[in-house]
């Protein structure tokens, strides 16, 4: 259902009460939308010869006006996980672009690092 906007002017209707506080908080939760991609950020062809680091990354559906949070995936074995997470600390930012990502590390990881990014729009 789409939002209309009501206009509120001082001592004239509508009132400022439950209903109408309720229909913005409803408004307000319907605008905002979450979008999760799940990708692997691989550990060959990076760019630089010293730090940082660049990574482009393929991401379907991603826009340049994202500003995603991003955590690493586990994997459910304990071992292989350490490594992914001391890899994923590695990462300084990601920048997002029509489709894909942009990652700078401050080294080459060793290894595939699955994430996940959330973007709010």
């Amino acid at each position: 259902m789409a939002y209309i906007k009501t206009v509120f002017v001082n001592g004239s209707t509508p009132a400022i009460n439950a209903v109408n506080l309720n229909k913005m908080e409803q408004g307000i939760f319907d605008a905002a939308t979450t979008v999760d991609y799940t990708v692997t950020i691989p550990s060959t062809s990076w760019t630089g010869a010293s730090a940082p680091f660049t990574k482009s990354v393929t991401v379907t559906g991603m826009l340049s006006t994202d500003t995603p949070t991003w955590g690493y995936v586990p994997t459910g074995t304990y071992a292989t996980d350490l490594i992914i997470k001391d890899n994923a600390g590695l990462i300084l930012g990601i920048e997002t672009l029509n489709g894909s990502i942009i990652v700078t590390a401050t080294e080459v990881p060793t290894t595939n690092i699955p994430i996940i990014l959330k973007a709010v729009r």
